[in-house]
């Protein structure tokens, strides 16, 4: 593993991270990339060519890519000093110029791997598995699909985690899934989805993760896949054939069925003989696990002669299976070898007796763990059956916080103590957190559920899952996303099953608790149309009747509002519109500011992609009226957006540094908002499109990369989308600079359909017909917006294509109260008449010029006294040219030259 380091930064690829001093610097993802390349290559000048083949090697991109991922990465690394980091060498590239040196460290092989989410770790020596893992390594060579098959306890999860592990070379990214969680088959590509760090707007996220993995070279490790199975190989038969690098490793108890799938059933240890009495502890790998288990739980193993056909007689009664050679070893290291094999026989040999109809493995499974509880203290068998509720996995304030209170302290830490060293607890994180094996908690639950204490039990878990909530909430402020994530992304799991339990209990105030206070935790997984189908039942139990909290029922109205918005998109607005009222009126009524400024600022985003901007001024006017400024410079960001349409920009302007003051004091992303939107972004990018409208075509331009590469390096893809289609595509189509225009049309739609953002995706497709040829355009415009309200996409869309737009979708734009285009509006009103109707148009033409001027709208003027000095002919030469000069006059800066030529041409004329 490599280290670099350059001034105050450390650049570590393998973990993709970028740190200054003690804190962590975000970056977006390519940007990360480009940094690599220019890092590992310090000194030397890179073409343009040789950055791009490095960071998209198996897509075509051109030029104005780098370029956007390039201004990203600058702001990211900006020290403040000079010179700068990377140098841009004209017509040749890009060099790394600061110094830079690297360290080389060894690291252990479970160390973390470079990908996005990593392998657990195997904690235990693998033993009598090479063989099988070295065949399965070399059929992977040429297959793409490998199932490992087998009953429980038979060892197929640390097989799989081996065989991915020794094929890590071969893979770019490499992927984990623990299915055993899931509780429902229609939360396997949901959970893909949140693995890929994807967000879920939509009940089907497979487009975006065909498009997510596209050709890059993945490994997926699909785990206990037995109880999702027919989504499983439905999903990975769909993944085999549109993702042609990709390659999986599955495990079941049954084969998953599909074309192209390579079965391998993984054997039971080898084991010796009846009577027979082997020479060596290595004769047998059986022999060999119950050896080595025992060694690491008593201090010693088999170190008499007459240990060896003891061991062996454990070993055969228990089919070589490796999780119940660990319990025996386990126990033995108390009881002794003799005494272990005395109470395995009768017992062993009764309940295998007694199940029949399961197959004759999992009939040894079965009876190995019942013989190792009805071993266990009372106080270890009550403990280990309350632990069962755990989904996820849990540390010891955990497992305490589920402990009856009869145990009392002491005895709980010697109960706890007694179940890791009997192998019924295994620790699966380096943080020192805990699991039990999915057979053990199933085993575990039953007897909890013949004791009676299921629902207790059930109640204290929904109460720590709520504490937990609270508990990641305060932090998401206080920690870096990664870290968050790493802390606290795991408790999904112990959501649902809490979620699962009040709807079995009945406990409704509960789970309308925990589906209010989740909301983070789903926003961040990325599970949005999860956690829609989560709050609709919410939202239904409260309108039944249920008794609810009036801050509870606040958060759940404006989460069913956020989620509507982004998931079900322009068809659901007025219900999420209606949603986010009654949150901000019982908000108002508690006097909550924090729900107050996210029921408020929802619905106002909602409210403003319908075009009603003054409706959208008035609600923050009145709660700031009322309430004072909002928190969080919420109030000036509502102001801001609505202002900027309305096309008073000298108040947005205002505004916008407001929002940028305010932003600059806090510690991570706004949580308050109901649309979700990151505030510094906005801010800049309003004040992008606003500059180029006043005539500042440089500085919309810095703006507008500025507002992208905030997002991108925020890893925001719905600021990031916003920042696109509100500002930085209009700002450099605008400017005719296309090439990098059709650049970010393109990652809009790579984002909205990686992250199934429909709203999105409704603005790219509007945009695309503004790339076809002027000829037979129009139609195709008018189809984008079939359904559509006449908002800010459509006044968008229209001022960009020009004439091209045609008079129904201009005099549909002109109905909205949209300011900040108006003139440009009247005046392809006036363009559209011209021919047929001179005196008309002129007349429109007067009025756009008037009109820009009172906007204070250089741009729009100067486009106006074109046309009305084009419209004036010959005859009216002269006050054509004074129309056009009046109108240079007022630009701050020379215009652009797509503006400049027909100017020009009129001037010479």
């Amino acid at each position: 593993m490599t280290i670099y380091r350059f001034g105050e930064f450390e650049l570590d690829p393998t973990q993709r991270r970028l740190s200054k001093g003690e804190s962590v610097v975000r970056i977006g993802a390519r940007a990360f990339d480009v940094l690599a390349c220019l890092v590992a290559n310090a000194g030397q000048t890179l073409s343009k060519d040789e950055i791009i083949k490095s960071v998209w090697p198996t897509t075509h991109v051109d030029e104005a890519a780098l370029r956007v991922h390039m201004v990203a990465l600058r702001k990211a690394i900006h020290d403040g000093t000079s010179p700068t980091c990377i140098v841009n060498i004209p017509g040749v590239g890009y060099k790394f110029a600061k110094p830079v040196s690297k360290t080389d460290h060894n690291i252990p092989a479970e160390a973390e791997l470079p990908i996005r989410q990593t392998l657990p770790a195997n904690h235990a020596r693998l033993i009598g598995r090479e063989e099988f893992i070295n065949r399965s390594v070399e059929l992977m060579d040429s297959a793409r699909l490998l199932t490992i098959t087998g009953p429980g306890g038979i060892g197929k999860t640390s097989a799989a985690i081996a065989i991915a592990r020794a094929l890590e070379g071969q893979f770019d990214q490499l992927f984990f899934l623990d299915l055993a969680t899931l509780s429902s088959s229609d939360l396997v590509t949901s959970e893909i989805a949140s693995s890929l760090g994807l967000s879920v707007f939509s009940a089907d996220p497979l487009p975006g993760i065909i498009q997510s993995i596209g050709r890059s070279r993945a490994l997926f490790v699909f785990d206990n896949c037995e109880h999702v199975i027919d989504v499983c190989a439905t999903v990975i038969e769909q993944l085999l054939r549109l993702t042609p690098n990709a390659a999986f490793i599955a495990t079941s108890r049954e084969a998953l069925r599909v074309v192209s799938e390579n079965v391998r059933k993984l054997p039971s240890l080898a084991v010796p003989e009846a009577d027979e009495v082997p020479d060596t502890i290595e004769a047998y790998a059986a022999l060999e696990l119950f050896h080595e288990r025992l060694a690491l739980v008593g201090g010693q193993g088999l170190r008499q002669p007459e240990d060896l056909p003891i061991a062996a007689e454990i070993v055969r009664r228990l089919d070589g299976i490796p999780l119940a050679i660990e319990l025996a070893a386990s126990r033995a290291a108390g009881l002794g070898l003799q005494n272990t094999a005395s109470s395995l026989s009768n017992p062993i040999n009764a309940l295998r007796r007694g199940r029949r109809t399961a197959p004759p493995r999992q009939q040894t499974l079965k009876a190995t763990l019942k013989w190792s509880y009805d071993l266990l203290l009372p106080e270890e068998q009550i403990l280990l059956c309350h632990l069962s509720a755990f989904a996820g996995p849990f540390n010891i304030a955990a497992a305490s916080a589920l402990s009856p209170k009869s145990l009392g302290p002491e005895t709980f830490e010697d109960a706890l103590a007694g179940l890791i060293s009997k192998s019924l607890i295994s620790t699966t994180r380096r943080d020192g957190r805990m699991r039990l094996l999915e057979m053990t908690r199933a085993f575990a639950r039953e007897q909890l559920e013949a004791s009676g204490q299921m629902d207790a039990c059930g109640l204290s878990h929904a109460l720590w899952v709520i504490a937990e909530l609270e508990h990641a909430k305060a932090e998401w402020r206080q920690m870096e996303k990664a870290d968050w994530m790493n802390a606290h992304g795991d408790l999904i799991h112990d959501v649902r099953a809490a979620l699962a339990w009040c709807c079995k209990s009945e406990s409704r105030a509960l789970c309308l608790q925990i589906s209010a206070i989740s909301h983070i935790l789903w926003t961040q997984l990325g599970l949005m149309n999860e956690e829609l189908q989560v709050v609709e039942r919410a939202v239904r139990l409260m309108e039944e009747g249920t008794a609810t909290d009036p801050l509870i029922e606040a958060q759940l109205r404006s989460a069913m509002g956020h989620v509507l918005f982004h998931v079900r998109g322009v068809t659901a607005d007025d219900e999420a519109v209606r949603q986010f009222k009654i949150a901000g009126d019982i908000a108002e009524d508690l006097g909550d500011h924090v729900e107050i400024v996210r029921a408020h600022s929802g619905r106002c985003a909602v409210i403003t992609t319908q075009g009603k901007y003054a409706e959208a001024v008035d609600v923050a006017l009145r709660l700031e009226h009322k309430f004072g400024r909002m928190p969080g410079g919420a109030s000036s960001r509502i102001l801001a957006m609505n202002k900027h349409f309305l096309g008073e920009h000298e108040e947005m302007n205002r505004l916008c540094h407001l929002a940028l003051e305010a932003s600059s004091k806090t510690v991570g992303r706004t949580t308050t908002s109901g649309a979700g939107y990151d505030q510094r972004t906005v801010a800049l990018m309003l004040m992008a499109k606003t500059a180029w409208i006043q005539g500042f075509g440089t500085r919309a331009i810095e703006l507008a990369e500025e507002a992208v590469a905030e997002a991108l390096n925020n890893d925001d893809a719905i600021s990031t989308c916003l920042a696109i289609y509100v500002s930085a595509f209009p700002v450099y189509f605008g400017q005719n600079k296309l090439e990098t225009a059709r650049h970010l049309l393109d990652l809009l739609r790579e984002l909205a359909i990686k992250h199934s953002i429909s709203r999105s995706l409704f603005w790219a497709d509007g945009f695309e017909p503004l790339f076809d040829e002027p000829s037979g355009n129009r139609q195709r415009l008018e189809a984008a917006f079939v359904g559509d309200t006449n908002g800010a996409r459509l006044e968008t869309v229209v001022v960009l294509a020009g004439k091209r737009s045609g008079s129904a979708l201009v005099d549909w734009a002109l109905e909205s109260n949209a300011g900040w285009c108006r003139p440009e509006l009247i005046r392809l009103k006036g363009e559209l008449l011209r021919d047929e109707h001179p005196e008309e148009a002129r007349r429109l033409f007067s009025a756009a010029i008037d009109a820009s001027v009172a906007q204070g709208s250089p741009l729009w003027h100067l486009r106006a006294a074109k046309s009305l000095a084009a419209s004036l002919g010959n005859t009216g030469r002269n006050e054509g040219q004074r129309l056009i000069n009046a109108a240079l006059a007022t630009f701050p800066e020379p215009p652009p030259p797509c503006e400049m030529e027909e100017a020009e041409a009129l001037l010479d004329a």
